[in-house]
């Protein structure tokens, strides 16, 4: 028995130890890239000086998320994601693309708004729906606090290397925004 024993007790420290989880991130770790996104990222003068943005935005104004945005560390795992897409740089410029609109969007002074009343497997939320730039946007805003609960671009083909976060599209006076996540909210004005 005391065999036994002791094989067992060899064959537990000839395991290798357990990989830890990834370090948290919100931009491209260039001095010790673990990723392939960001040896592409750091590879790349165009993404890289995307990336040098966005964590300088990351790091004055973190996001933490809201209903219909991701937090910035969210943001950052789906990034990453883009090395299995078959247009890996593609997927990365459009993700720094869109999370940059994002953050100006979030950073200019509120746009007017339209009351409208959203509702969702979550319950009813009152928000003011803003659309910019002919439609190529629609700021939520909750409509008692003025907190942004989300950025929403037209959806984009299946394909594209890149989803947003959430979508919206609109018939007549409905709007429906949903997320990757299958979150879907309806809202009437």
């Amino acid at each position: 028995m005391s065999f036994v024993l002791a094989a067992s007790s060899l064959l537990a420290l000839a395991q290798p130890a357990a990989v830890p989880p990834p370090i948290a991130q919100t931009s491209a770790d260039c001095a010790r890239p673990t990723y392939a996104s960001d040896m592409l990222v750091c590879e790349d003068s165009e993404l890289k000086a995307r990336d040098a943005e966005l964590a300088a935005l990351v790091s004055s104004t973190p996001l933490a998320g809201a209903a219909l945005m991701e937090s910035d560390t969210e943001w950052f795992k789906r990034r990453t994601r883009c090395a299995f897409a078959a247009e890996h740089r593609a997927c990365l410029a459009a993700a720094y693309a869109g999370r940059l609109t994002l953050r100006r969007i979030l950073a200019a002074p509120p746009t007017e708004g339209q009351p409208a009343t959203c509702k969702s497997a979550k319950g009813t939320q009152e928000v003011t729906l803003a659309v910019l730039a002919e439609g190529t946007r629609l700021v939520i805003r909750d409509r008692a606090t003025g907190a942004a609960l989300g950025v929403a671009p037209p959806p984009v083909a299946k394909d594209a290397p890149w989803q947003s976060f959430a979508s919206f599209t609109r018939k007549g006076e409905r709007v429906t925004i949903t997320t990757l996540g299958g979150e879907s909210w309806v809202c009437r004005s």
